[in-house]
């Protein structure tokens, strides 16, 4: 039986992408109800070998959007090159 790349991979996509969004939303709104600055959490580790959240942003992105992009040579590249840096960066 065949299976197509919705089936396989488009819904596990929008439910990470669904929650990653609401973390963020989650993110924003703790910077300003406790009076932080948006890099207090934007540049945040839980330990110094673990990303920030701009490069778990973007690496959700790649293994999202970027992996459809790159399906017809049938090789996936990381791309670090484009980081957000902003809530509002986020959101895109």
């Amino acid at each position: 039986m065949a299976i197509n790349p919705y089936d396989a991979f488009v819904q596990s996509c929008q439910q990470i992408l669904s929650g990653l969004s609401g973390l963020i939303a989650k993110g924003e709104a703790h910077v300003k109800e406790n009076g932080l600055s948006d890099n207090d959490l934007i540049g945040a580790k839980l330990a110094e070998t673990i990303w920030t959240l701009p490069r778990h942003v973007r690496a959700c992105s790649m293994h999202s959007a970027c992996t459809f992009d790159q399906m017809p040579t049938g090789e996936f590249t990381a791309d670090f090159t484009i980081v957000p840096d902003s809530w509002q960066s986020y959101a895109q």
